[in-house]
């Protein structure tokens, strides 16, 4: 569910065709809603721009799908960028796009007003510790605050957090084909690439400086570690 008919075009050539839109952040119609029914969809992304008014209008629109019982998410573009923008903008629209769509989160009523905040455990230099969440934690002498889980790793510094997933799907070392997100406060940059593959990371490291503004060295330092650290994981 796109805030435009640009955004969703944009999506559409890229290869994800089970996608409509709204009339602007107020323009989710009684008709719209009522074709959205007729389908029933067992979940509805929601990609609105991130600004203010999308992020308002979203909360809207999964308001009222959650109450006909239809799941909803949210797409996380970067900080004042619509879905257009963001696809004329990265390397591999039709890629990253779907990307977004996989890592978008779950929306709930109660998400509406506030969050709980949560309590940080604190982490002890090389000593692995495994939380009620299935998290391992630990830090490396590289000063990377590592946490590990089923599904994902996180290398966290700095105040910047590297978000590794499908790691564990590679049978072997000739590629590490992974989904990695570099998240700097609001800002973002998601790519699956292959981590063997020096073309791939740094065409990485360029686009998330651009997507971050962290230095390009700072980034390709960080990637050094957590190719180093994956490696190993393997």
């Amino acid at each position: 569910m796109c805030e435009s008919v640009i955004d969703a075009l944009t999506l559409y050539v890229n290869g994800i065709g089970n996608v409509t839109c709204s009339y602007g952040v107020e323009g989710y119609t009684e008709e719209l809603h009522t074709e959205i029914l007729k389908y029933q969809p067992k979940r509805v992304v929601i990609a609105y721009d991130n600004d203010t008014a999308g992020n308002s209008g979203a909360r809207k629109v999964a308001m009222r799908l959650l109450e006909e019982g239809i799941k909803c998410n949210r797409m996380k573009l970067p900080l004042e960028m619509d879905v257009n923008e963001y696809g004329l903008k990265v390397t591999n629209p039709g890629e990253q796009l779907s990307a977004l769509i996989l890592d978008s989160e779950e929306m709930r009523e109660e998400d509406e007003d506030s969050q709980i905040p949560t309590e940080r455990i604190p982490v002890v230099e090389n000593e692995l510790v495994k939380h009620e969440t299935g998290m391992e934690e630990k830090t490396n002498s590289k000063g990377f605050e590592i946490r590990r889980s089923a599904e994902e790793v996180l290398f966290l510094k700095g105040g910047r957090e590297y978000r590794v997933r499908s790691l564990y799907k590679n049978q072997s070392l000739d590629q590490i084909k992974v989904n990695l997100r570099l998240l700097v406060g609001d800002d973002y940059y998601i790519e699956t690439l292959d981590l063997m593959n020096p073309r791939m990371r740094k065409g990485f490291v360029q686009n998330a400086s651009d997507a971050t503004s962290v230095l390009e060295e700072t980034i390709t330092n960080d990637l050094k570690e957590v190719f180093r650290t994956t490696e190993e994981m393997l």
